[in-house]
């Protein structure tokens, strides 16, 4: 990381001459996640949008979760820190250069990088966003929780999902030997994830045999959940965010969702 973002990455979170881009695309950095250590339980602290230099800060302030490649942890920062290494050796913000390389190319049109502070209200039709802080659920679909910042600033539907994960995983966006790459896995290590973490990809077997790959997220607001292979595709949305240790508890397994749907069951 040091040789693209020099001085960057340092800090007891991390060390950018022992952190490769490798370690961040498959959460295997230790760089702690920031999300975590700031205030996000009220509509005013949504509202407080803060700089992702900032913010990579003060992932980095803290001490390191594991030493890069011990194990995964999935953390926002890691993506932070892409953006940043994007916009330093394109010279372009990071949302340009996703729109020219992948959704123009792809014709993803109900798919955009928001132009974030001045944008919040979501483009053409969508349905409400909600939020339980506390006992009170709160209608949040005109606040920007993402920031527009590279750890999930994009707008997209289910569709325009589909056709991005069928495109990369056909070889239509990327090389065999760098699809190749994205697919390497380590285990995820994480109780609230099932899948293996690759570059950028989250990797599964569904209960017919099926290897699928995805990426979903989730942000005040909005969950998205989902698997596909160079064939099919599924996509589950919610307009609230789901306890997803209780719902597995009681044995709502959105796996089991995502399962039926690629195993035509």
């Amino acid at each position: 990381m040091e040789r693209y973002l020099p001085g960057v990455v340092s800090g007891p979170g991390g060390d950018g001459n022992r952190i490769a881009v490798r370690n961040l695309l498959q959460h295997t950095s230790g760089i702690p996640d920031y999300l975590t250590r700031i205030d996000l339980g009220s509509v005013a602290a949504l509202r407080r949008a803060q700089p992702a230099d900032t913010l990579i800060r003060i992932g980095l302030d803290q001490a390191a979760v594991f030493e890069p490649g011990a194990r995964a942890e999935y953390s926002n920062t890691n993506y932070l820190l892409a953006g940043s290494l994007v916009e330093r050796v394109t010279g372009a913000p990071i949302g340009l250069e996703v729109t020219r390389r992948i959704l123009l190319p792809l014709g993803l049109e109900d798919t955009y990088w928001p132009l974030a502070p001045l944008e919040n209200i979501i483009r053409g039709p969508h349905p409400r966003a909600y939020h339980q802080f506390g006992a009170a659920r709160t209608d949040i679909t005109d606040i920007d929780p993402g920031w527009g910042l590279p750890d999930g600033a994009m707008v997209s539907t289910g569709a325009d999902l589909n056709r991005f994960f069928t495109a990369l995983l056909s070889g239509r966006i990327l090389a065999e030997a760098e699809l190749a790459h994205m697919r390497s896995t380590v285990p995820s290590g994480d109780a609230r994830r099932q899948e293996n973490f690759g570059l950028g990809l989250f990797h599964h077997t569904t209960s017919c045999g099926i290897e699928a790959w995805g990426h979903g997220g989730s942000m005040h607001g909005f969950f998205v959940y989902g698997a596909a292979t160079a064939e099919k595709s599924v996509t589950v949305s919610m307009n609230q965010l789901p306890d997803i240790l209780r719902v597995r508890t009681e044995g709502a397994d959105l796996d089991a969702v995502v399962d039926a749907a690629l195993c035509g069951v």
